[in-house]
C-alpha cells in the first residue's frame, strides 16, 4: 500500500545550524549560567537556544536563505524539492528571521522559518 511512498521523520527535516564557529565572534561560555538558571536540566531545550544563538550571532549566516541551502546541500531528505521551493517558505523580507520550536515532552528541537 505504501509502495512509492516516501515517509519523513520529522527530525530529517529540521533546519541544523553548524557548530563550527569563530568562537572570536560569539562566545557561547558565557551563556551557561544563564541557559542553566532557565532551563534546569532540560538539555534539549538549550540546545534549541544555542542553535538559534548560533544562527543569529554567529556570523555564519546572512540569512535564512544562507541556512536552507546549506541543509539541502548537506540533507539527502531534504533533496526531495529543490531549493526554490525550500525558500519559498521564508518570507521575501527574511534576514534573520526564525522560530525556535519545541514539543513539550516529545525533546524535539529545531529552527524553522
Amino acid at each position: 500500500m505504501t509502495e512509492g511512498i516516501k515517509i519523513y521523520k520529522t527530525q530529517d527535516l529540521v533546519l541544523k545550524v553548524k557548530q563550527n564557529y569563530d568562537p572570536a565572534k560569539l562566545n557561547l561560555k558565557k551563556w551557561v549560567s544563564f541557559l542553566d538558571a532557565l532551563c534546569g536540566d532540560r538539555e534539549f531545550q538549550k540546545e534549541a537556544i544555542r542553535d538559534a544563538i548560533i544562527f543569529i550571532a554567529s556570523g555564519e549566516y546572512r540569512s535564512i536563505e544562507d541556512l536552507v541551502e546549506e541543509n539541502f546541500r548537506k540533507n539527502d531528505e531534504l533533496q526531495y524539492s529543490s531549493t526554490l521551493h525550500l525558500l519559498s517558505f521564508c518570507s521575501p523580507s527574511a534576514k534573520k528571521s526564525g522560530e525556535v520550536r519545541e514539543q513539550a515532552g516529545k525533546k524535539k528541537k529545531g529552527l524553522w522559518t
